[in-house]
């Protein structure tokens, strides 16, 4: 079984061999903090901290993701709770607050975000960056994930994104003004992150979809703005995984030109599109959600077979990690990926 490969790859020499497109045993399996909206309790329970310690504790941040690690057998760290840190810097929800109000009201208010951010100084943002150095010194061979949201997707929880969505129309201009200050910050985090300790990073931006924009204006507003945090990170010298949901054939071309080592896709069918229309691109999926919360053991194990044969370079549990994902169900999905 091993007999190409040495048998004592680290999880870290696993997953960087393969963003390099050099063969491996099998996939890493690993789970990105974009993909936790919520943990069940017993994650909480089993770390030994309170929830609402993430807003202010970075040694309790950095334990759950050493927990949520060591319970489940991912194969790298991530940091839950973090896929807010962005726009709360900027004046929109604090994470569990309940309390939310679109900092900017118009195209008018673009003035607020033009600042920038300082990833050292601004909201949750230092936390995020402590927790990840507690990391990095205890974790040296377990990559860590760090994450950013796509500058369309992070405008949507600054804006009202009818607002957002009409002003591609009637005040292009304003959107991109607003979508390039949007990406000089997020490179400014990116580039914290990796000084900090951070291995690879993950983007993620779920409003930049066939769906909701179509093919030219994701060509339009989102692809450049993507493609400049992608080559900004490449240059850092950490490699990059683009997060996108729906149905990515309608853009597929885009995708072409985009250098993120590696596509992760929200729908399995669109694995299944995309192998074909993009036969030389790294592609990471996922098993679906609901054969996890329905609890169907045949199922699940059919699909858990169907994604393995599918030979992706690297697998993640699932694309959405909610209360109703225990420890257990996560353990078990994990340890079945693994499988080779």
């Amino acid at each position: 079984m091993f007999s190409k490969f040495e048998k004592t790859l680290t999880y870290s020499e696993r997953l960087f061999k393969t963003f390099s497109g050099i063969e491996v045993d099998r996939a890493p399996v690993i789970l990105p903090s974009a993909f936790i909206s919520e943990l069940h309790d017993d994650f909480f329970l089993s770390a030994k901290i309170k929830r609402q310690a993430l807003l202010t504790s970075a040694s309790a941040i950095a334990e759950l993701s050493l927990s949520l690690r060591q319970e489940t057998g991912l194969e790298n760290l991530a940091l839950p709770y973090v896929m807010t840190v962005e726009s709360e810097a900027y004046g929109g929800e604090t994470e569990g607050s309940g309390l939310f109000d679109f900092p900017l009201k118009s195209f008018a208010d673009i003035f607020k975000v033009k600042k920038g951010l300082d990833p050292e100084k601004d909201g949750r943002l230092p936390l995020i960056l402590r927790a990840i150095r507690e990391l990095s010194d205890s974790e040296k061979n377990i990559p860590i994930c760090g994450d950013l949201v796509g500058p369309m997707s992070l405008a949507s929880s600054l804006i009202d994104p009818k607002t957002l969505l009409r002003g591609l129309i009637s005040e292009p201009s304003e959107v991109r003004e607003l979508l390039a200050s949007l990406t000089s910050s997020t490179i400014l985090f990116a580039n914290a992150l990796i000084s900090n300790g951070v291995n690879f990073i993950t983007i993620t931006d779920p409003f930049s979809t066939a769906e909701i924009l179509g093919r030219d204006f994701f060509k339009n507003f989102s692809l450049p703005y993507l493609k400049h945090i992608v080559t900004a990170i490449k240059k850092m010298g950490v490699s990059s995984i683009l997060h996108l949901c729906g149905r990515l054939a309608p853009i597929s071309e885009e995708l072409k030109i985009l250098n993120a080592d590696v596509i992760s896709v929200g729908s399995y069918g669109s694995v299944k599109e995309l192998k074909n229309i993009l036969p030389n691109k790294l592609l990471m999926g996922s098993l679906n959600y609901k054969f996890s919360v329905e609890n169907n053991t045949s199922e699940f194990d059919e699909k858990v077979g169907a994604i393995l044969s599918d030979n992706l370079a690297i697998l993640s549990p699932f694309s959405l990690i909610d209360k109703n994902i225990t420890p257990e169900k996560l353990r078990d999905a994990t340890i079945a990926l693994r499988r080779y």
